[in-house]
């Protein structure tokens, strides 16, 4: 779903002071002499402002690029989850053959069966995922024990599997952090193969994506604070998360891709279209 915003460019603040002094006599005459009578210096107040730089600008709401989910089992797909589902952990992607395939957090991409006497890193991270999810009875360590094994068997169990107590290859696959269905690249009865996408995935946190040209490029950089405010919504504050080059389907130059702290505002915000323009926020008044 896409909506169409108003971004204003937050710029820096300034105070303005003006201070009209008029000219002081100075002179070697004495007391006695005649002189105009010194008037006191003719002042004008301070005056106490914030400068603010806004730029109208044009966004795209989104989740940020997507990337392909991967596969190792082979087999026929009998279910996929939908196109927005969110997938966190212990949530299954798709089934294979009706035998789920599992989603886990985790840096390190599985590569090898997981089985008693398997160590490493990749033990210790599926480990600290099984804790996760409620099981126990074993050390969250880098040595797959009998313990892990026991407890293995309870997870098969309650997903329907085998009670091996040997993780296969392709049973679970592992992400940095939650991610969001994009798109289906196969759907159910299609072959699944190893190194094939089931899915296309994104993150689950809405940025804006926003078009640059030759005149915003420079001002809208990596860390600028701005706004972003649809018609009928009030503005929410975001940061600019980076700059890349347009893609394949893209009009030609750069994009900005601003981040939203506020993700709960911003949502009564999708599918609305901005009507008025927003004049800036001042960053700090001095």
């Amino acid at each position: 779903m896409t909506a169409r915003v108003v971004i204003g460019l937050t710029g820096a603040a300034a105070a303005v002071a003006v201070v009209v002094l008029a000219t002081l006599g100075y002179g070697g005459r004495d007391a006695s002499s005649e002189a105009p009578l010194v008037q006191p210096p003719k002042t004008a107040p301070v005056t106490r402002a914030t400068l603010v730089d806004a730029v109208h600008l044009s966004g795209t709401v989104g989740y940020g690029n997507s990337e392909p989910f991967p596969g190792r089992l082979a087999g026929t797909l009998t279910q996929i989850a939908e196109p927005g589902d969110a997938l966190d952990r212990g949530d299954v992607a798709y089934r294979v053959d009706d035998r789920p395939v599992v989603v886990l957090i985790g840096e390190l991409p599985a590569y090898r069966p997981l089985a008693v006497a398997t160590t490493g890193a990749d033990v210790a991270q599926f480990e600290q995922n099984l804790r996760a999810l409620g099981y126990e009875g074993f050390t969250v360590d880098e040595e797959y024990s009998e313990a892990t094994a026991a407890a293995v068997k309870r997870w098969q169990a309650d997903l329907g599997l085998d009670e091996t107590g040997i993780v296969d290859l392709g049973r679970v696959v592992y992400v940095p952090a939650p991610v969001r269905v994009a798109k289906r690249e196969q759907r159910a009865g299609d072959q699944a193969a190893p190194g094939t996408p089931v899915l296309t995935v994104t993150g689950t946190t809405r940025t804006v994506a926003v078009r640059l040209d030759d005149k915003t490029a420079v001002p809208l950089k990596p860390g600028a604070k701005v706004q972003v405010r649809a018609s009928g919504a009030k503005p929410v504050d975001g940061v600019v998360a980076g700059v890349r080059a347009a893609e394949e389907g893209e009009q030609p130059g750069k994009v900005a891709m601003v981040g939203i702290k506020d993700q709960r505002g911003f949502k009564a915000a999708e599918g609305s279209r901005s009507t008025s323009p927003w004049s800036g926020r001042p960053a700090r008044t001095c």
